[in-house]
């Protein structure tokens, strides 16, 4: 993730995945 090429990939996975994150700390 450190290719700029790959930036706004890794961007949306990080979002997605703190997304998540917070989804099952929330029904958790």
């Amino acid at each position: 993730c450190m290719s700029e090429s790959q930036g706004i990939f890794c961007n949306n996975v990080f979002k997605a995945h703190m997304t998540s994150q917070t989804f099952w700390a929330s029904i958790g």
